[in-house]
């Protein structure tokens, strides 16, 4: 019930530089074995996509926008098929919110398609976890207070 709680205060920074990675793949653990070993993903593209660089530089090989697609394709796979519970929800909710938020992670100004696949996708995981959003352990109030911004900044999402 508390993984939003303990995720915001790990990456505002509350236990130092050095122990967000680790407390953010130790954290992981709290999620669905739905992920398997996807979680370490998850958590990096987390890390780089706030710009948070303690992410070792063999995990940072891969371009940033291509591993949000890779990442959040495969959330609305796995999303699709089952809602996650809401502590794998909310452990995937800061990548998801960063998306939303700057239109798309690392797309770069010229490239506003693959903004708008970023964007799409994380709509999609929303939509699929409506009915889950009853539990208040999933972050509710800030998930909705992301999918106006989004839709706002994003004119061909408003159709």
């Amino acid at each position: 019930m508390y993984v939003s709680s303990i995720l915001l205060l790990l990456l505002e920074g509350a236990m130092g530089r050095g122990s967000r990675l680790i407390g953010l793949l130790d954290l992981a653990k709290c999620c669905s074995a739905r992920l398997d070993t996807f979680h370490k993903w998850v958590g990096v593209v987390i890390l780089r996509s706030l710009g948070i660089a303690l992410v070792p530089e063999e995990l940072q090989a891969e371009q940033l926008s291509s591993l949000v697609l890779r990442v959040i394709y495969h959330l609305r796979s796995l999303s699709e098929q089952t809602p996650f519970d809401a502590a794998t929800f909310s452990y995937a909710f800061p990548l998801l919110a960063q998306v939303l938020l700057k239109g798309g992670v690392d797309t770069g100004q010229d490239d506003g398609d693959e903004a708008l696949e970023q964007i799409t996708l994380v709509l999609n995981i929303i939509k699929f976890h409506c009915s889950e959003f009853l539990d208040a352990a999933f972050p509710r109030t800030a998930t909705m207070g992301q999918v106006p911004h989004a839709i706002r900044h994003q004119p061909r999402l408003s159709k």
